[in-house]
């Protein structure tokens, strides 16, 4: 029988120096997290993406549906636009948009008696955001547009033509965001593509 001339302490010592990793151990592990997170890196930049599409469409909804429900409650005709430093209506929809009441009868531009309701801030640099026919979208105290015609406001992300989404806007008022398709792509109420020009 052989007996151990290790102190408590040294046994101690050489016991903890058996616990732990090699570096080779170390090493394997590191690659195997970086090739992991080279494959989750697309999609995760795909889910970044469709979420900033949805918060701008939804914004944008959100602010249509403000104007509205202004035009109805104030009586008083209200306008969504982009305005320039005259503070009158542009077709820069990418730029900070506008929601005022038109105390006048001057429904494209912001005068000195107009009510300024709420702004939204400027897309992201390089996205694209249209409006289909028109500068301005301009509710009547009946809650319907003034234009006559329906349009379209299309949100389109930089790089991601396929991920682009939008608003329906009826003569009516009512505001429609778009829903996915079997192929996860957004169309709107005719089951088109949002696409941007």
């Amino acid at each position: 029988m052989k007996i151990s001339t290790l102190s408590p302490a040294q046994k101690h010592l050489s016991f903890r120096l058996t616990k732990g990793f090699t570096i080779i151990e170390l090493l394997v592990a590191i690659t195997i997290a970086g090739v992991l997170s080279a494959i989750a890196m697309p999609s995760l930049n795909d889910i970044l993406v469709r979420m900033r599409v949805d918060n701008e469409v939804n914004e944008m909804h959100r602010l249509l549906l403000t104007a509205r429900n202004s035009a109805i409650n104030t009586g008083l005709n209200t306008t969504v636009c982009p305005l320039d430093a005259y503070q009158t209506c542009t077709d820069n929809w990418e730029n900070t948009i506008s929601v005022f009441t038109n105390t006048t009868t001057t429904t494209n531009k912001m005068d000195g008696t107009d009510i300024l309701i709420k702004i939204k801030e400027a897309v992201k640099s390089n996205d694209t955001l249209e409006l289909s026919t028109a500068e301005a979208i301009i509710y009547s105290p009946t809650g319907r547009t003034i234009s006559g015609n329906a349009n379209q406001l299309t949100y389109c992300p930089d790089g991601y033509s396929n991920e682009s989404n939008g608003i329906d806007i009826s003569t009516s008022g009512r505001s429609y965001v778009g829903t996915e398709n079997a192929s996860n792509i957004y169309v709107d109420r005719d089951n088109n593509v949002f696409t941007c020009t």
